[in-house]
């Protein structure tokens, strides 16, 4: 360090006014680089306004403004101590003042972009599946969301975001090998890294691991555990195979070889089973011996039709609200098997909203069931719709898929199936023809 830059330093801190004020030059140093632009400080006290009256040789009061570049240059004309300052390198005074070396921001992006470029040239590719190698080129674009996360752990610990990236790109060739069978999420992860909560959804190598699955389906990251979920059945991950469930009476369960053994039982016997997708997994297919099913998502609702469960015509399933990774894989078999799907939900923001994602989900297959005007009049009831209800029912999709949709919004009083129970029970146990 110069002369001048050793006597600027002392100056400066000789004078506790001045650490404010440098505290904002040093942010012009970093973001363009030199003294450039004006600092301002609105509430500056006496105190700061003295201080800087002995670099500029004039009055100030607050607001307290000044050229950064003026600023340097009037320190240069002083003297501290009978030193000249006029070698200081003020850039050099900032970093030994603060004890940090100023970087750009300029500066700051270029470090980041070459942590990131040693990370990708550090990855084992080899055998690597191509569709997430394809995935890994897009992290080179920084606005992702994957790219973000990967950067943040690079500042702090780059051997564990190295470490998590190639468990992903592990992870993207154990899934081709088990060619969709199903695999529990706990053991896909032991096979790529010998610890079973590895890729588990809270960790970095979970989340970077969902968002090339989501990347590789063409589709966008999931927002919620329950959409990331029907992601992993996709590509036959089970990260929770027990407890999402949906329950049905009356469905034809199929395995390769025919109709599954266990649930003929309780088809025959008219006994509702609740499938998980361990179970569902399993299967091949299902089907209705009518060619239609009927679904309600309120657990009570269908509890209080299957007391009369001997007398129905066709299969009814209890989706249980927001439909689950379970009840998605059901309604893709009966989907796929041509089945009908009739579908009966409350009079409510969300109760319409699923109908209008099963609308979008199964189009031509699925069809409102009493959720006409006239049912929403019958089982309209006293209770006001919340405000989250109600922006659910001025989004646009709802309302062109949901015709009562803007009756209910503009009525603000929610409907519940409980008022109709009659009438659904009429349709269920009306005889209809068998195709």
């Amino acid at each position: 360090m110069s002369p001048g830059s050793e006597a600027c330093l002392r100056y400066f801190r000789s004078n506790p006014a001045f650490r404010r004020v440098l505290l904002e030059v040093r942010k012009k140093y970093r973001s363009f680089g030199g003294p450039s632009g004006f600092v301002i400080l609105r509430d500056a006290t006496r105190a700061e306004c003295e201080a800087m009256r002995g670099v500029f040789g004039r009055f100030f009061e607050p607001p307290l403004k000044f050229c950064t570049a003026e600023f340097e240059k009037k320190l240069r004309e002083c003297s501290f101590e009978g030193v000249p300052l006029e070698d200081a390198d003020l850039r050099e005074v900032l970093e030994a003042f603060y004890g940090e070396k100023i970087q750009t921001t300029r500066e700051r992006k270029q470090e980041k972009e070459d942590r990131f470029q040693t990370l990708l040239s550090s990855l084992d590719r080899k055998d690597t599946e191509p569709a997430a190698l394809a995935w890994l080129e897009k992290l080179r674009d920084s606005r992702r969301s994957e790219r973000q996360m990967l950067n943040r752990r690079l500042e702090e610990d780059p051997e564990g975001a190295r470490a998590a990236l190639q468990l992903v790109l592990r992870c993207a060739g154990a899934i081709r090998e088990n060619g969709g069978k199903g695999i529990r999420l706990a053991l896909l992860s032991a096979l790529v890294s010998t610890d079973p909560h590895a890729m588990d959804g809270g960790t970095l190598a979970g989340k970077l691991m969902t968002a090339m699955l989501a990347d590789m389906a063409g589709e966008k990251n999931p927002e919620n555990a329950e959409a990331r979920e029907e992601l992993y059945f996709h590509y036959g991950i089970l990260s929770d195979s027990i407890s999402s469930t949906v329950s049905q009476v009356g469905l034809i369960l199929e395995e390769p070889a025919g109709e599954h053994p266990a649930w003929r039982v309780l088809r025959e016997r008219r006994e509702i089973c609740t499938l998980t997708p361990a179970n569902l997994n399993a299967l091949s297919g299902a089907r209705s011996p009518t060619g239609r099913v009927y679904l309600v998502e309120n657990e009570m609702v269908f509890s209080q039709l299957c007391d009369h469960v001997s007398r129905f015509h066709s299969p009814l399933i209890c989706t249980s609200g927001q439909l689950s990774v379970a009840a998605h894989r059901l309604l893709d078999l009966l989907a796929e098997s041509g089945t009908e799907l009739y579908y009966a939900g409350d009079f409510d923001g969300m109760g319409l909203t699923i109908a209008s994602q099963l609308v979008e989900r199964y189009p031509g297959q699925l069809r409102l069931w009493r959720m006409s005007e006239e049912d929403y009049r019958r089982c309209c009831s006293g209770k006001a719709l919340t405000e989250k209800s109600l922006r659910l029912l001025e989004n646009g999709t709802v309302r062109s898929n949901i015709p009562v949709s803007a009756a209910v919004h503009d009525r603000g009083l929610a409907g519940f199936q409980e008022g109709i129970l009659e009438e659904m029970l009429a349709d269920l146990t009306t005889p209809i023809a068998v195709p």
